[in-house]
């Protein structure tokens, strides 16, 4: 399955299950929005996407267990993205 161009938004892609996600939409061509509390490990997980030759994904990081920070994440979202045409929720405590 192709996603050239589809924005994407991932929750929870640090680590597990969302960092694999991120690798896949990233090679399938989906224009990546990846967010996490950990930004270190967002920002490996852009320099393994540009490695690949992938689009680098933009870098929220954000503790959706905060009140507020769904709002906030899907403002910023919306601003470096254009829109978001698909959210995956993978994050967890």
């Amino acid at each position: 399955m192709r996603l050239n161009g589809t924005r994407v938004l991932l929750t929870g892609a640090s680590t597990g299950i969302g960092r694999q996600l991120g690798r896949a939409l990233a090679q399938r061509g989906a224009v990546l929005a990846v967010a996490a509390r950990r930004r270190a490990l967002l920002d490996e997980l852009a320099a393994e996407i540009a490695a690949v030759g992938g689009r680098e994904p933009v870098r929220l990081s954000v503790d959706l267990a905060s009140r507020g920070s769904a709002a906030e994440l899907a403002a910023a979202a919306r601003t470096e993205l254009g829109r978001v045409e698909v959210l995956i929720n993978n994050a967890g405590s």
